[in-house]
């Protein structure tokens, strides 16, 4: 694929990073919510992500690190996988810290990835097929929202729709590709997808 194609792409996903990331500052000014001094950490959850831009992404910023850390981040991630494969093997909650979190830090943060931008704060997505899902946010969120009716939710649904009108437009000239279904470990692993 024409790296002019994936470059226009991936200007469209920052601009729409910039975007979701001011749109959770908006709910958590508004809800007086941080992450600072929490003693859980939301990198441990078993995120899944479904799309190439953002794999393409999060690769590209790696490759911008050192090459000790990048051998680092495969060696970290071939680990993690062995943990969550022996923790769903025995039937336990496969949480395990993302090999990109260093020190309670994301190595890649400039680089995560939307669910990585999004969790934590109250929010909606308008289904396509009708009605609304609804998430009340991480722990600490939901005590701040418990008891109220009114209070302000971080609609992802316009924040969806853009990232899959960017990935329809990577994949356009690609062709057929399975969908993805990778934890950031697997992306890491596996390095940039070809197109």
């Amino acid at each position: 694929m024409e790296s002019a194609k994936i470059d226009a792409c991936i200007e469209r996903l920052e601009r729409l990073y910039q975007r979701m990331d001011e749109e959770y500052g908006r709910v958590a000014g508004d809800l007086e919510f941080s992450c600072k001094g929490c003693d859980d950490n939301c990198c441990d959850s078993p995120f899944v992500h479904h799309t190439y831009i953002e794999w393409i992404y999060l690769i590209r910023g790696i490759r911008k690190m050192s090459a000790d850390n990048q051998a680092r981040l495969v060696a970290a991630s071939r680990e993690y996988l062995t943990r969550i494969n022996l923790l769903r093997a025995k039937g336990d909650d496969p949480v395990s810290m993302c090999p990109l979190n260093e020190g309670g830090q994301c190595m890649a943060y400039e680089h995560r990835m939307m669910i990585c931008r999004l969790h934590g704060v109250p929010s909606c997505i308008n289904m396509p097929a009708g009605g609304k899902k609804e998430f009340g946010g991480c722990f600490r969120c939901q005590e701040i929202i418990s008891g109220k009716n009114d209070f302000p939710v971080l609609d992802r649904t316009p924040l969806l729709s853009e990232l899959a009108a960017i990935e329809r437009d990577l994949l356009s000239a690609a062709g057929p590709k399975p969908r993805v279904k990778l934890s950031i470990a697997e992306m890491i692993i596996k390095g940039e997808p070809e197109l």
